[in-house]
């Protein structure tokens, strides 16, 4: 938590002319932020502090934190879900190779 925020983040070395798939999820329930690259472990931070109304943007790719960042590369297939997905449902997801119909 800093600067108002809390955020999730994981440590990985990533190469350029690569494709990751990165999953991230956030639980109402639990208030638990977890993210994963390629179907790895799960980096985990509890939610804190007041959220933002749904007037409020979504930037994916963006942050304002530490001062103003932009993601220098492709986003591909981004969704939005209502539900958190479990670990089988996004481990077929990552092995799908297609990124389509994740859930059964």
């Amino acid at each position: 938590t800093g600067g108002g925020f809390t955020h999730v983040s994981k440590a990985v070395t990533l190469s350029t002319a690569t494709w990751y798939c990165a999953i991230a999820t956030y639980n109402s329930g639990t208030d638990e932020m977890t993210i994963r690259i390629d179907n790895g472990t799960p980096a985990t931070n509890t939610f804190s502090g007041s959220r933002y109304g749904s007037a409020s943007a979504l930037r994916l790719g963006h942050t304002d934190v530490g001062g103003p960042s932009h993601f220098d590369g492709k986003l591909n297939i981004m969704m939005l879900c209502n539900r958190v997905w479990s670990a089988a449902q996004m481990a077929r997801f990552y092995n799908s190779g297609s990124g389509i119909d994740p859930l059964p």
